[in-house]
């Protein structure tokens, strides 16, 4: 009996040991479940901290006061704070520093910050169960640094022999299908040291709209160890290039990288973008919106206005606007003194006056405003409202016809001021630009950038300090709108666009008086941007562009970006001849049409359209959209194209080269559009200096972690 009451006593606390151990070990698992979701929670605030950096930076922005304060969201039923600390050296300035060759984007300048961030998880209860910390990087790399750069597809299949230096990105496919030889690679005579070509998608080897790879041409790219190697196709249709046989460049080219976050399109929108809201200058040539001027009598129906950040007309600087328009005082210097500074190009409309020479200057038909025998100036004047008039010099003498001055290069003639009376020439438009690409007449607002920097200087500064260097340098927003339909991108059928011209030089102060950071100049816009003539290219330059010899560090962007040769436009045209916008609606191959050299330095970043089966969007050798017959003429370009996303404004697809319009009543055949330049196309070595980049330069943004604590309550 005793024994069996020792052996029960003994199982019982057996039993009870067990029990306890039980619940010992529930109790130990739930403390540990509770420990590791406290642990996710805090790490929940890591990854808010170091992404809002992130957001911040993506839209040109640093963190200010209120970042740094403590912040608190919920995970589940517990709460999170965290809390973000600078770290900076000098607190808010970031370190340049050097990418390591051998990574991604190796040998990259990124400007690079230095932050921590603590987060703690507390229960339901208040008490905190985790804490942990990091210590990260966020830095930011100028896009301008590549000679291509595409958020989205990038193909780069030219007819013509290509030489490409420089780095090459795309965030999705990048296809090579050249009916050319094709070469991507270093040049050492320019300071491109290093290539690399990377996607965040495939690298295919031949054509996206086809989907054949032309065996024919031979594509090079620059390896590891600076030596062109050849990257055959691996069939006569597309194919993905494997990362092994990548692999063979040492680095110089890689697929599926992580996809890199880069502004969105959105950043040149009209009253809220990033290039609006930090715009030293806005100028808008607003439709439907009457002007009236001290400096003619009458009104237009459209009115050119300098704009607050509020979309407000800005009085103060309205009568400054003007008087640079109407050129008193005259500009000091300009390459087209005869020419106003600042103007619009008109639309035609039909013919009322003299319906009989001008039946009509439709979309459709736009030779129906000039003869379509002769392409002469017939009746031309009274396709526009209002008519254009005659021009009068100082002795009262017609220079000019009513139908001469509608494309004609002097805007300014004085007229005779006793009697009998003659009066002066104070039209603030020139005849129409007809868009074969987009089938439309178009409204342009164009702007000598050279002359607004060289007037804004010798008035004393009236729209903007010359020495600026707040976000880089200067920007000038320009825009096109009509005030009955603001958001609209079209007026009775009519495009928009911004045209910079007359700017081979962009004057700023001496670097004498700036130390090492030339000040620069940005031209943004909500609509397609025209570049006309050489722009940021000093004569006597030799083909070195720097600081030293007038360089400036200067980009355009844009909806859409369009390139037009030097004799577009004449300084000085000759009565009789079609300059001026006159040929837009010609014939491709009528003389007036055919381009001449140009040379352009400046970061473009622009949309591009998508290629889908069968439509090919023009690839990268079309970044820049034609309207000339350029004929193997050379279009010289030192810069950076990029690109992130579709135009928003323009709908006109890349039709091909060629094409006609003859006959009478002249019919179109084809595209009569352009015929392509030789491309002498390079990545500007310039940009590779963080004070030489253009104002408001974009760039994609990396967080990476470099520590990490925790601390379990």
């Amino acid at each position: 009996m005793v024994a069996t009451l020792l052996i029960m006593a003994a199982l019982l606390g057996l039993a009870a040991a067990m029990t306890a151990s039980i619940v010992s070990d529930t109790q130990l698992r739930g403390a540990y479940n509770r420990a590791t979701a406290g642990f996710y929670a805090a790490e929940s605030g890591l990854d808010a901290g170091m992404g809002g950096y992130r957001d911040l930076f993506l839209a040109f922005k640093v963190p200010g006061t209120s970042d740094f304060n403590a912040k608190t969201v919920s995970v589940g039923s517990r709460s999170v704070t965290y809390n973000l600390a600078d770290r900076n050296p000098t607190p808010g300035i970031p370190t340049t520093v050097q990418i390591p060759y051998g990574q991604v984007f190796g040998g990259l300048n990124a400007q690079q910050y230095l932050y921590t961030v603590n987060s703690s998880a507390a229960n339901s209860l208040g008490d905190t169960e985790a804490t942990v910390g990091a210590e990260f990087q966020v830095g930011y790399i100028p896009l301008f640094q590549f000679v291509a750069f595409y958020a989205n597809d990038l193909e780069i299949d030219p007819g013509a022999v290509m030489n490409l230096n420089g780095r090459v990105h795309t965030n999705g496919n990048l296809y090579l299908g050249p009916d050319a030889n094709l070469s991507i690679s270093t040049n050492a005579a320019i300071g491109v040291n290093y290539v690399q070509v990377t996607a965040g998608g495939n690298i295919e080897r031949g054509r996206k709209d086809t989907g054949a790879c032309n065996t024919s041409p031979t594509l090079q790219v620059t390896t590891g160890s600076n030596t062109l190697q050849t990257l055959n196709c691996v069939s006569s249709s597309t194919q993905a290039v494997p990362p092994a046989t990548l692999s063979t460049w040492g680095g110089t080219m890689l697929s599926g990288i992580t996809r890199i976050s880069v502004p969105q399109p959105s950043i040149t929108a009209r009253g809220s973008g990033d290039y609006w809201s930090k715009a030293d200058l806005r100028i808008a040539l607003i439709l439907n919106q009457q002007w009236t001027s001290t400096h003619f009598t009458g009104s237009y129906p459209h009115s050119i206005v300098v704009l607050d950040s509020s979309g407000n007309v800005n009085s103060s600087l309205q009568t400054a606007l003007e008087n640079f328009i109407f050129q008193t005082p005259a500009t000091s210097s300009s390459l087209f003194s005869n020419t106003r500074p600042l103007f619009y190009t008109d639309a035609p409309t039909v013919g009322t006056t003299n319906p009989a020479t001008c039946p009509n200057c439709t979309n459709a038909t736009p030779r129906g405003c000039t003869s379509a025998l002769t392409g002469a100036a017939t009746g031309l004047s009274v396709c526009y409202s209002p008519v254009f008039q005659p021009e009068y010099n100082s002795v009262g003498t017609q220079v000019l016809s009513a139908d001469q001055r509608v494309y004609a290069s002097v805007m300014n003639s004085p007229g005779k001021t006793t009697a009998p009376v003659k009066p002066a020439d104070t039209d603030p438009r020139r005849g129409g630009f007809y868009n074969w690409r987009e089938g439309q007449w178009t409204y342009l607002l164009n702007i000598n950038v050279h002359d607004l920097l060289q007037w804004n200087i010798d008035q004393g500064n009236p729209f903007f300090d010359k020495s600026d260097t707040t976000d880089g340098g200067i920007v000038l927003y320009a825009t096109v709108y009509d005030a009955n339909a603001p958001s609209a991108n079209s007026s009775s059928g009519f495009g928009f666009g911004v045209r910079a011209f007359g700017s081979q030089t962009l004057p700023f102060p001496s670097l004498g008086s700036l130390g090492n950071d030339p000040t620069g100049i940005t031209v943004a816009s909500d609509r397609p941007i025209y570049v006309l003539g050489d722009y940021n290219a000093p004569p006597g330059a030799g083909g070195v562009y720097t600081p030293a010899n007038l360089w400036q560090p200067a980009s355009m962007v844009g909806d859409a970006m369009n390139v037009m040769s030097n004799s577009y436009f004449s300084s000085n045209a000759v009565a009789g001849t079609c300059v001026n916008d006159c040929q837009s609606n010609r014939d491709l191959s009528d003389a007036s049409r055919g381009a001449t050299t140009t040379t352009i330095n400046a970061a473009l970043l622009a949309g591009v359209d998508t290629t889908t089966s069968g439509n090919y969007n023009g690839g990268l050798e079309n970044y820049p959209r034609f309207h000339e017959n350029w004929n193997g003429d050379t279009f010289n370009y030192l810069g950076s194209f990029v690109s992130l996303g579709t135009p928003q404004t323009v709908t006109g697809a890349w039709c091909g080269t060629g094409g006609s319009y003859t006959g009478t009543p002249p019919t179109k055949s084809g595209c009569n559009i352009y015929n392509p330049p030789a491309r002498v196309w390079n990545f500007d070595p310039n940009f590779q200096n963080v004070a030489y980049l253009p104002p408001l330069t974009p760039r994609f943004v990396y967080v990476q972690q470099i520590r990490f604590t925790e601390s379990f309550q």
